[in-house]
């Protein structure tokens, strides 16, 4: 995701990464551009077009449009995971 704001959006792109608990565990990612073209989501397979793809069937993703340009939030829940073995 940082590397599609370096990649597609302007100059300076910003990341901020939060640790949630409650109501449950979360990941955050916050990546901020000043670019205010928003995201646009290609089809998988076609070359360099899989960011956006896997993030979303990976987290909660959003596109919020700012004041000086758009920043992409990426929630990862935490799910426990029973040991093996």
């Amino acid at each position: 995701m940082v590397t599609n704001a370096l990649t597609h959006g302007t100059a300076p792109v910003t990341l901020t990464i939060t640790v949630r608990t409650e109501p449950e565990p979360t990941v955050i990612l916050d990546i901020a551009d000043t670019s205010p073209d928003l995201p646009v989501q290609d089809l998988p397979g076609e070359v360099g077009h899989f960011g956006l793809w896997i993030a979303e069937e990976l987290a909660r993703l959003t596109v919020h449009p700012t004041p000086t340009g758009k920043t992409v939030r990426a929630e990862f829940v935490l799910f426990d995971q029973p040991a093996i073995g």
